[in-house]
This record gives C-alpha cells, structure tokens and sequence, in this order.
C-alpha cells in the first residue's frame, strides 16, 4: 500500500512540476537528477522531463542528469 502512495505521489509531483521551453533549454539536467533524487522522486522521472522537453523540440541529456540522481543515492 505504502509502495502506491508513493507512486501516485510521484506521479503527481511530476504531473505538476511541467517545465517550460525556456527550462529545457538552460537545465543543467547533472543538477536537476540531484534535485530530484533529494526531494525522493524516483529515478524514472526523467521520462516526463525528456517528454516535455522533446515537445518543445529540445534534446535531454539523460546521461548527466543520471549521473546527478546518482550522486544523491550512492552517499
């Protein structure tokens, strides 16, 4: 039960953080991963980043914001 509450959480907190065009275009995505990784988002959040930013026609660097998220949980 605990395990659903906080996926929909997440799912919520994802629905709600939607970035803007000028965010996808200046995010430092290394930072970001830790920003998302300290506020307890799971690391599957990226998908929603990259979606939106693919909307707006610009790239993700999946790899730097990983790395971010990582440096989080491997302490």
């Amino acid at each position: 039960m605990r395990a659903v509450l906080v996926l929909l959480m997440s799912l919520f907190l994802i629905s709600c953080a939607g970035m803007s065009e000028q965010e996808c275009t200046t995010m430092n995505w290394y930072k970001k991963g830790i920003s998302d990784a300290k506020a307890g988002l799971p690391p599957s959040t990226y998908g929603a980043h990259k979606e939106t930013c693919l909307r707006f026609g610009i790239s993700f660097d999946k790899d730097a914001y990983i790395d971010g998220y990582e440096s989080v949980k491997n302490k």
